[in-house]
């Protein structure tokens, strides 16, 4: 998983929306689970890009975008600041 994450943190920055939902669900489910791994998402350095696609006016990309950032805040007081 973990090599999977710096191509990830990149095609985040894509202006293809095909590619942002499917690196944004890509993150969701790599986040969706234990501690570490909603670590490893966190040391990627994606949160700030995800937090900017919160704004996104598609909402395929808006909501994996947003559960992402879910599972992120789900993690212990050190990775929810």
């Amino acid at each position: 998983v973990k090599p999977a994450l710096p191509a990830l943190a990149q095609l985040i920055h894509s202006n293809d929306e095909e590619v942002l939902t499917d690196a944004c669900w890509a993150l969701s489910y790599l986040s969706d689970g234990a501690n570490d791994k909603i670590q490893g998402v966190i040391d990627a350095g994606v949160c700030s890009r995800l937090v900017e696609l919160l704004l996104h006016p598609s909402p395929s990309v808006l909501i994996p975008a947003l559960r992402t950032v879910g599972n992120i805040v789900t993690g212990d007081d050190l990775q929810t600041q």
